[in-house]
């Protein structure tokens, strides 16, 4: 035992560690920020390891981390991971392109559905994802044609023209 003589921890001044608290249940806007190509503790693997970063709606700039395991002896993991790698390949629009870096994966948008699960290992609460694609939205029922005002409301900074998202073409 150590008395922590002049060490005052106040737990509500200190932010969590970026991925150590659970994200709600939902549906996210993301891009990967970071990745690397690691090996496993044990040294007889190898996993991808990424950094998510949530681009839009109210938890915007939060980061969690995903590991894939891709080189295993447990076949098992490798299945779940290869199947994981191969969700994140379409939600990018990177699938049918060899994947060789990681980096291909980096700054591209696509959405990630959160859901909730218990871990094997401990049966703890864990965050369980999904990978797609951006759908573009359904088209609306007013028209997309400008009037002949609106060029010259914009152009006087007039109107409201909802700012894209980076995303958004």
């Amino acid at each position: 035992m150590a008395e922590l003589h002049g060490y005052d921890f106040d737990a509500d001044s200190v932010t969590d560690r970026p991925g150590a608290v659970l994200l709600p249940v939902g549906d996210y806007v993301v891009e990967i920020t970071e990745s690397d190509f690691k090996a496993t503790k044990n040294g007889l693997g190898k996993y991808i390891s990424l950094e998510f970063t949530i681009i839009d709606g109210e938890r915007v700039g939060r980061k969690f981390f995903v590991n894939l395991n891709v080189l295993n002896r447990n076949e098992k993991t490798v299945e779940i991971a290869n199947r994981a790698v191969k969700d994140l390949l379409r939600a990018t629009h990177q699938l049918g392109k060899p994947f060789t870096n990681s980096a291909m994966l980096h700054n591209l948008p696509f959405k990630v559905s959160v859901t909730m699960g218990k871990r094997s290992d401990n049966n703890e609460d864990e965050n369980r994802f999904r990978y797609s694609a951006i759908t573009e939205a359904a088209p609306s029922d007013t028209p997309t044609t400008p009037t002949a005002a609106a060029p010259a409301a914009l152009a006087a900074g007039g109107g409201n023209a909802p700012k894209k998202k980076p995303w958004e073409k």
